[in-house]
């Protein structure tokens, strides 16, 4: 990809970067009852990188950053609803029994999961968002 207008080409209809949630969770019992829960969340943003953007016009490299900080935006709009409602998935588990702790782990995933879903709808996945300062994350070609 030599300059941005190629960028574009290759990226439309795809999904430029990605943020993502991994959980491991293990509990402590006492009969029935759940009396511990260890619920660890890792998070991690893959972002799109443009290795010839320091040898193209300047106006490019200058949307390209642009480009980059709204995408980053967007995909910590992710990161807080994952940190959020991991907090909330916690404290269900903790309130639930040994034989029914793994389906309320698997129902939280699926539910986080939703939300993230919702939110990509809700923002167009980035190219609709309005509160961030650097715009959408559609490029635009100086």
């Amino acid at each position: 990809m030599d300059s941005l207008a190629d960028l574009v080409d290759v990226a439309s209809g795809k999904e430029p970067a990605a943020a993502t949630i991994d959980y491991d969770m293990r509990f402590d019992r006492v009969d029935n009852r759940v009396t511990a829960v260890d619920l660890t969340i890792s998070l991690n943003i893959d972002m799109p990188e443009w290795s010839k953007a320091g040898r193209r016009p300047k106006p490019e490299q200058d949307e390209w950053e642009r480009f980059r900080r709204a995408l980053r935006f967007h995909e910590d709009g992710h990161i807080k609803i994952y940190r959020r409602e991991a907090a909330v998935m916690y404290k269900k588990l903790l309130a639930t029994t040994v034989q029914t702790i793994n389906t309320v782990f698997t129902n939280e995933k699926l539910r986080i999961k939703g939300l993230s879903k919702q939110f990509d709808a809700l923002t167009g996945q980035g190219t609709k968002q309005k509160d961030c300062p650097d715009g959408t994350t559609i490029i635009k070609e100086p």
